[in-house]
């Protein structure tokens, strides 16, 4: 075999395939985050933050209540066990959809009472938003559950691609708004929910195959994970709430421009927690608890070693990128420094993220669910008293670091239950592997 088909060989799988799905859409969006912020002021760009945001917190209903257990009963299975599963989740999506819708009617009409605009945005659109990107989000669910992260890549681009489109429109025709932005919003779901239905990956006929017991047993597994999510979701959010509500929207555009640039790290560990949760299952499926740790010990350690050099490089260049994402403007504020406080704490996200997938894998849902919920109360309180302390946005960088190692510890203590192993010993594996896999590239390339 040549070394060019060795290559090949390498690079296609899920793995790298799941990596760059993420690359090509964090590019993306980096690009389409880059517009918005050289075009719409901070106090602009800080109300449709609030928007979205709000917006990604409703949906994590849906997606908590379906994604994780889809993948777990789907992934493995036979095709007809598998189009069980489909069109149950399907059944199960409808009705959730069709619950926002409902109550999003009487927000319309209760949106004037609201103060915020942020706000205003969400109650008006958040019920149509929901309907319409229902194909784009089972088609998505459905890609994972079956490992063919090539037809993600191609759902997601179309979804960014045609938002970062309208986006450039807008600009062409100098229709600089929030709700312009939204509009352009709007319509990327509709393209890329047509595009899930026409290319026949939502498997949106499977419905009619769907079962009593695999409703059930979806809802069973969901009732825990739609609470994990939600609460995780809402953790992740609630310091844009704090500082929205607190310090004012172009706080909250300061503060955000910090964590998007963490997209650096969140690339990998998206990609490899969406390739790693089908392992999981499947060894756990199998009753294989040694693969179950060392999988997951892999995940976490190698991530950590590959992350250091890249939190080092932003320490000293953080200027950089801020620069070239935000604009000057974003330069003579917290932002800089934030993005290195950020990168530097970045380092336990490995191990938080792939502690709560192996506890999903495990069949253990409801330890994430009360681990993310005390997790969000200690966010609630570290978030206020860092602010009333500091009147500014490093309060909550600092206050960060309390949830994210409490929960750690919640999550590392519940697997000693499944399996014994010891903390540092992931890091020390992870260090091996990480060795191993470069001396493997450095003696391929020197061999051909």
């Amino acid at each position: 075999m040549s070394l060019i088909q060795q290559v090949r060989e390498k690079l296609y799988n899920i793995h790298v395939l799941s990596l760059l799905t993420n690359g090509s859409v964090a590019v993306i969006g980096m690009v389409t985050y880059a517009l918005l912020c050289h075009t719409l002021t901070l106090t602009e760009r800080g109300v449709w933050l609030m928007f979205q945001s709000t917006f990604l917190l409703t949906d994590s209903l849906r997606t908590g209540f379906l994604s994780t257990g889809f993948i777990k009963f789907y992934a493995g299975t036979t095709a007809e066990v598998g189009r069980r599963v489909a069109g149950s989740a399907w059944l199960i999506a409808i009705v959730i959809t069709l619950i926002f819708c409902c109550i999003s009617i009487p927000g319309i009409f209760l949106s004037h009472l609201i103060e915020d605009a942020g706000l205003v945005f969400f109650l008006k659109w958040f019920g149509i938003l929901s309907l319409i990107s229902l194909p784009y989000f089972m088609a998505s669910c459905i890609v994972q559950a079956e490992s063919r992260f090539d037809r993600f890549l191609k759902l997601r681009l179309v979804n960014l691609i045609s938002f970062m489109a309208g986006i450039v429109l807008l600009l062409f025709f100098y229709e600089r708004s929030v709700l312009s932005v939204v509009y352009a919003y709007f319509i990327s779901f509709v393209i890329s929910s047509l595009f899930a239905l026409l290319s026949g990956w939502s498997r949106i006929s499977t419905i009619r195959q769907q079962t009593k017991a695999n409703v059930l047993e979806l809802y069973h597994f969901g009732k825990y994970t739609v609470g994990t999510a939600l609460s995780y979701n809402f953790f992740l959010t609630i310091d844009n709430f704090m500082i929205n509500f607190m310090l004012g929207p172009a706080a909250l555009a300061v503060f955000d421009i910090g964590v998007k640039l963490l997209e650096i790290i969140e690339i990998p560990m998206r990609s490899f927690a969406a390739s790693g949760m089908p392992i999981l299952s499947g060894a756990f499926n199998r009753n294989e608890k040694e693969t179950v740790i060392q999988t997951m010990k892999k995940l976490i350690g190698m991530l950590t070693m590959v992350m250091i050099p890249i939190v080092l490089l932003v320490i000293v260049f953080a200027e950089i990128p801020i620069g070239l994402l935000g604009g000057g403007k974003y330069l003579d504020t917290e932002a800089v420094n934030l993005f290195r406080l950020f990168m530097l704490f970045a380092l336990l996200s490995p191990a938080d993220r792939f502690f709560a997938l192996t506890l999903d894998a495990v069949h253990r849902p409801g330890v994430n669910f009360y681990k993310v919920l005390v997790m969000l109360l200690l966010t609630l309180i570290f978030d206020y008293v860092g602010i009333a302390l500091t009147g500014n946005i490093y309060g909550i960088a600092f206050a960060s670091l309390v949830p994210v190692t409490t929960g750690i510890v919640i999550s590392y203590l519940a697997l000693q239950k499944y399996a014994v192993f010891g903390f540092w010993d992931v890091y020390r594996y992870g260090y091996q592997e990480t060795k191993a896999a470069v001396s493997n590239i450095f003696s391929r390339f020197r061999k051909g």
